[in-house]
């Protein structure tokens, strides 16, 4: 978690350049089914609000209710991400490392 940890702070410092951080999210998201990617946004709200960010988790929260498991919860996630590359420490590990292995 420490090395995804570090990652993540290279992004969120603006270290990367966002638009690459969005197309990494892009293709990462897009490989895996819709169901998967919302079960990781419900995860990164449940994390983000034991770590004292419920405006993330409710902005998590909303998408979920929007848009549920369809296609559409993808390119909100990946709109998500390139606004708010911070929101990745959120995730488990394995699907961060997935989107920065794009990059």
């Amino acid at each position: 978690m420490d090395e995804i940890s570090g990652l993540v702070q290279q992004f969120t410092g603006g270290q990367a350049d966002p638009q690459q951080v969005g197309q990494a999210a892009d293709q990462h998201l897009n490989s895996v089914p819709p169901s998967e990617v919302q079960q990781q946004l419900q995860t990164a709200a449940d994390n983000a609000e034991n770590n004292g960010n419920g405006e993330l988790a409710s902005t998590i929260r909303n998408m979920l209710d929007q848009h549920g498991g369809g296609q559409g919860i993808v390119g909100e996630a990946v709109t998500l991400i390139k606004s708010n590359p911070q929101v990745l420490q959120h995730f488990e590990p394995e699907f961060v490392r997935g989107i920065l292995s794009k990059i």
